[in-house]
């Protein structure tokens, strides 16, 4: 083999692995992308969990992956997959690829770690849900007796109220009817004393 062949070889392969380490570590950064289906739908497993596309978990995986490894819509997202192509373990394992064999191995790890963390959290999704379903429930239940109570309070003070009215009101008539009274006490003592001067001059008229 020619240097010329030889170097174009090289440059090749340095490509390939390039291609596919440049994406590790925007999933290492940003995330596995979720395993889908062609309608749409998110996957998952036997245990309601969210599964998540595939990615090489070691350096054979890592020579072996192509975009037939990978969901529709994952390429859709990320093209340069369709570019992968496969190379040797050997190739990868030359000397002269140390330095991206070491890349490559920092990057999956990154990448296990990642996913390891999104699984997690997305585990937890389900029951958070359903936390704050049962929080928003009570928050109602606390609105609702915040309401009633409220409206217990306005009729108390409606009640108060009208209380209060009847007891001038029956203070009122208790003063009218007790004016009544000494009026009529008066007009009584009164008239009582007229007739007492008028039955002696009946009196003297008899004899």
């Amino acid at each position: 083999m020619t240097e010329h062949v030889s170097e174009r070889y090289l440059a090749e392969a340095r490509k390939k692995i390039a291609d596919k380490v440049k994406l590790l570590k925007k999933w290492k950064a940003h995330g596995v992308p979720p395993l889908i289906d062609d309608a749409g739908k998110r996957l998952t497993d036997e245990h309601n969990k969210p599964l998540y596309d595939y990615f090489p978990d070691d350096k054979r995986a890592f020579c072996a992956w192509t975009a037939k490894d990978n969901c529709s819509a994952t390429i859709a997202k990320y093209p340069e997959i369709l570019e992968f192509a496969t190379l040797s373990r050997s190739t990868l394992g030359k000397d002269y690829h140390v330095k991206s064999l070491e890349d490559v191995e920092t990057q999956i790890k990154g990448v296990i770690k990642k996913v390891a963390a999104q699984a997690s959290k997305d585990n937890l999704k389900p029951e958070l849900q359903s936390m704050r379903k049962e929080l928003d429930y009570w928050k109602q239940i606390a609105i609702e007796a915040n309401n009633d109570l409220v409206h217990q309070r306005r009729l108390a003070a409606r009640a108060q109220t009208e209380w209060r009215r009847s007891e001038l009101a029956r203070e009122h008539n208790n003063n009218l009817l007790n004016d009544q009274i000494a009026r009529l006490t008066t007009a009584n003592a009164e008239l009582t004393a007229e007739l007492a001067k008028i039955r002696p001059l009946s009196s003297k008229g008899r004899k």
